[in-house]
């Protein structure tokens, strides 16, 4: 690279609120800014690269399965899984119970039978409740 004979000056304040002149190198600064402009990019071309392999090794059968696998896991661990419309039905009855009593805690009680498990959310202050079973 030919030398290039060049005086840029700023005009910056010192720490004493006086005015001084700063020579700068702009060429310097941007090929600094372009380096590191360029190690950026190699970065996330590595990082894509990583990205692509994952997408060809990427097995949709063998994923779904593991997710299978996770949610009988999390049924077979929990006491009871309420289904959408319970939950749909449970928030309804809450809201509705809030507005008429301005009670908002509420309980979920399970109670087992031979046949099947009656699932019932019940207000704590009033015992008020209603039957969320599934027929």
């Amino acid at each position: 690279m030919a030398e290039v004979d060049y005086k840029f000056q700023r005009c910056d304040r010192d720490e004493n609120g006086n005015f001084k002149l700063t020579t700068i190198k702009p060429l310097e600064d941007i090929f600094k800014d372009l380096e590191n402009y360029n190690k950026y990019l190699e970065d996330v071309i590595v990082d894509l690269r990583k990205e692509v392999k994952k997408l060809k090794n990427f097995n949709k059968d063998e994923e779904i399965e593991k997710l299978k696998k996770e949610i009988e896991n999390l049924e077979e661990q929990s006491v009871y899984v309420l289904t959408k419309s319970q939950k749909e039905k449970m928030e309804k009855f809450r809201h509705e119970h809030y507005k008429m009593t301005g009670h908002s805690y509420y309980q979920v009680v399970l109670r087992p039978n031979e046949i099947f498990t009656k699932v019932v959310i019940q207000c704590d202050k009033c015992d008020e409740e209603l039957d969320l079973t599934i027929y």
